[in-house]
């Protein structure tokens, strides 16, 4: 027979094991339920100073500035125009409408939004990637349908309470404590400008997938940007912006070549062709990842772009003026917009 005293000293030994499990297991949770209620009530806050901006105040900030503030030359695009273009560096005034993932539907409401709001830029950036025409990106469809309206979501399957969905799945973010030791030294900001500066550094090691393919829908609103801009007689510049080589080796042979012949069959007078992509005096301590430029090599890049844009414009027309004078056909630079820069 077995020892009750054994089989008693054994169950006292697992009562004490499971205590001690308990008590382990319990003293995080203890150590939270103070900060439960800072979360509940401050922890927007607290992401801010860390994280920057959110998403809403991201789209209010830059539709407040779209609307109020004055500009000859509007720039849109993603994320690489939004974080990699300053309209500050500008030689006329500027401003940045761009956005994390916008495609080419999302600009053109943009545009048609700038335009229903009293605004007449002249010239008119959009950057331009092989991936742009590859997606319908709907994440923010909760803040930009406030400003398109139903014509924007009729391409999109009905999302209802998106809103609710969207602020209950970055809600948990708020209940998490550490975020408030974090230091807020590289908080990312929004310029009055439009531009977005997300500080980070740029990693040999970085990589990224992307899709060449094109929606047609997406075709579709790149060629009613370039319809509207020529009936407002708006300068359109499509700019190819400086891209890491490792980037640009996801895609397969052939297809970035492919998609620089593509933007070129738009080419005209009016619409012209700027391709930074290979350019070589950009290099990995210019970039925060494997996709942005950080602040310091965004302002060199704009003044780049602003020179070379209205260097082409001006040997454009004076191609078009020694034509006119010779009796000839107008020549599209074509060959021009596609030098490297």
């Amino acid at each position: 027979t077995v020892d009750k005293s054994v089989i008693s000293e054994s169950h006292s030994e697992l009562r004490k094991f499971l205590h001690r499990v308990l008590i382990f297991a319990a003293t995080p949770l203890l150590a939270y339920i103070p900060y439960l209620p800072v979360g509940i009530f401050y922890g927007e806050q607290i992401l801010q100073r860390v994280k920057g901006p959110t998403d809403q105040q991201q789209v209010e900030n830059s539709f407040r500035g779209a609307a109020n503030r004055e500009y000859d030359l509007l720039l849109l695009g993603n994320s690489r125009v939004y974080r990699g273009i300053n309209p500050d560096q500008f030689e006329v005034p500027a401003f940045n409408f761009a956005c994390d993932s916008d495609a080419f539907n999302q600009m053109y409401f943009k545009l048609k939004w700038v335009r229903e709001h009293g605004k007449s830029p002249g010239i008119v950036v959009l950057g331009v990637d092989p991936f742009q025409f590859s997606h319908m990106h709907d994440a923010r469809n909760h803040l930009y349908g406030e400003y398109f309206g139903e014509a924007y979501l009729a391409d999109y399957p009905p999302a209802p309470y998106a809103a609710e969905k969207y602020y209950w799945r970055h809600f948990p973010k708020r209940l998490n404590p550490k975020y408030l030791l974090m230091s807020s030294d590289d908080r990312p900001f929004f310029r009055e400008n439009g531009q977005y500066i997300r500080p980070g550094k740029a990693l040999a090691t970085d990589r990224v997938s992307r899709r060449a393919k094109r929606l047609p829908l997406q075709v579709s609103y790149f060629e009613r940007i370039l319809e509207d801009c020529r009936q407002h007689g708006t300068q359109v510049f499509l700019c190819l912006m400086p891209t890491r080589s490792e980037e640009l080796a996801v895609y397969a042979a052939g297809q970035v070549d492919e998609f620089r012949q593509f933007i070129a069959g738009y080419t005209n007078p009016q619409v012209m062709f700027l391709d930074f992509a290979e350019d070589p005096s950009y290099v990995l301590s210019d970039y925060t990842d494997i996709t942005h430029l950080n602040e310091v090599a965004a302002d060199r890049f704009s003044r780049q772009l602003s020179t070379a844009m209205f260097h082409l414009n001006d040997r454009s027309s004076e191609i078009e003026r020694i034509a006119v004078e010779e009796k000839s056909v107008p020549v599209t630079p074509v060959g021009l917009v596609r030098e490297r820069l």
